[in-house]
């Protein structure tokens, strides 16, 4: 998913997922993409993975950085998002 996610990437999550982790990455961008996931998916349990310090996006992590990220990963409260 990139941060044009559609009304239809997010009619297949809302289909065939229930839980939802998304990495996005830590600029503008990334964001946003997140506000649209909150837009769209209601009733999901969504968790962000927290890009590590210093990383655009999840391919500069390495797996031990995106293992640690995934353990601290907390769903998402889309009440306080609105």
């Amino acid at each position: 998913l990139g941060a044009n996610i559609g009304s239809s990437q997010a009619g297949l999550l809302n289909k065939y997922a229930q839980d939802i982790i998304v990495a996005p990455d830590s600029d503008m961008a990334g964001t946003e993409m997140v506000n649209k996931l909150t837009k769209y998916l209601s009733g999901k349990s969504i968790r962000i993975l927290s890009i590590a310090e210093g990383k655009k996006d999840i391919g500069d992590m390495t797996d031990s950085e995106i293992i640690s990220a995934y353990s601290a990963t907390k769903p998402l409260d889309l009440a306080l998002s609105l």
